[in-house]
């Protein structure tokens, strides 16, 4: 039997939820590419029964448009595909589930790298990998940025791009 559990608004409240939801302790959190504070998107925590609560607002410097979360060991961290800057291509970023944000990594356009991250990180060995929709190089299309990478992040910033698809 489906339920709703609560209705985006599309003010401060978000609005377009994305991603998958990530649960911890009972308390479902997510993000939403528009609306918050900045019109960018919000990370939000939201209760079974239907109680959301905004977390952080993304306001362009720290990311736009976020792809979901993944939880690790109760820590948050997700990907957004824009920020404010024009050589900037995507944040992956931590929060704690009382709204304290970092941004741990910002994607840098140009050179290889990987940019425009396109779903939240999954752990494994305690590092954090993804896919890009461009970089990695030169693939021959009209994308100047490449044609997509798997990358590594550490938990501490370093960024490593494992995989450039051709």
């Amino acid at each position: 039997v489906e339920k709703t559990l609560y209705e985006f608004s599309g003010s401060a409240s978000g609005s377009n939820p994305t991603g998958p939801l990530a649960n911890v302790k009972g308390t479902l959190y997510g993000t939403t590419v528009s609306g918050g504070n900045c019109g960018n998107g919000i990370i939000y925590s939201l209760t079974t029964t239907g109680t959301e609560k905004l977390l952080h607002s993304f306001c362009g410097s720290d990311g736009a448009n976020a792809t979901g979360l993944t939880n690790v060991g109760g820590t948050l961290y997700g990907t957004t595909t824009w920020n404010g800057s024009h050589y900037v291509g995507g944040t992956l970023f931590r929060a704690s589930t009382k709204g304290q944000f970092k941004v741990v990594y910002t994607f840098v356009r140009g050179q290889g790298n990987a940019v425009y991250p396109n779903v939240p990180p999954i752990e494994f060995d305690g590092a954090l990998y993804g896919t890009t929709v461009e970089g990695g190089g030169s693939c021959g299309n009209e994308s100047n940025d490449g044609c997509g990478t798997i990358y590594r992040v550490t938990l501490s910033g370093k960024e490593t791009v494992v995989h450039s698809f051709q």
